[in-house]
């Protein structure tokens, strides 16, 4: 199967790369197979910014889903615009050291202290320079990429997943359905009575208080 939304680095110009593209119905919906009622409805709209900053690659823009699924009050079926904003700073994964590959000279010419020390700052300038490109700990909006391939796809999926509505309403002020005859409030006003209060405290009312 062709794998979507991802990109080499080496095709990311200096200036930064503008994406407009779509990705299909079947790529989203791999992300919402485990959610029930959430069809995605067209093809996804993808509009990203991507930069280069040293190592850091840095993502931005919005993602467009139209999505059709069931009113969690109402129970009817309705279609609406997933919108989510990307922003992420990807690293550069880390690696083992390079201070682990070092080896010190065990013959009998023995390196000047001199010319040690002169190792040791160097080695020390490019570890700080590393560092400075490694991901910051707890920090929700940095990831991390291995090689060359940036797959922005991945992203795009999780914060979908993230933005998804956990009770999607056809509308917010959605009346439901009557919990006692069954009809949608939305389409036609019964005459069943409103209780204000849960059934379940009625008992309560029956409780007569000890006298002290």
């Amino acid at each position: 199967m062709l794998q979507e939304g991802i990109i080499r680095i080496e095709k990311i110009p200096d200036a930064g790369l503008h994406l407009v593209e779509t990705l299909s119905q079947a790529y989203i919906q791999d992300i919402f197979s485990g959610v029930a009622h959430t069809t995605v409805d067209g093809v996804v709209q993808v509009d990203l910014q991507i930069n280069k900053q040293g190592k850091q690659i840095i993502i931005q823009g919005q993602v467009e889903v139209p999505i059709l699924t069931t009113c969690a009050r109402c129970l009817s079926s309705f279609s609406f615009v997933l919108k989510s904003k990307i922003q992420t700073t990807l690293f550069p994964k880390k690696t083992s050291s390079s201070k682990d590959s070092v080896t010190t000279e065990t013959g009998s010419k023995k390196k000047s202290n001199k010319k040690f020390q002169a190792h040791n700052d160097v080695q020390s300038f490019l570890e700080q320079d590393e560092s400075d490109e490694q991901m910051p700990e707890n920090d929700l909006g940095a990831g991390e990429y291995d090689g060359q391939i940036i797959a922005y796809g991945e992203i795009i999926q999780e914060q979908l997943l993230l933005d998804l509505p956990m009770a999607k309403l056809c509308k917010e002020d959605c009346l439901g359905i009557c919990p006692q005859c069954g009809v949608d409030r939305n389409e036609t006003m019964c005459q069943c009575e409103v209780r204000t209060h849960q059934i379940i405290w009625d008992k309560l009312k029956l409780v007569k208080p000890i006298d002290g």
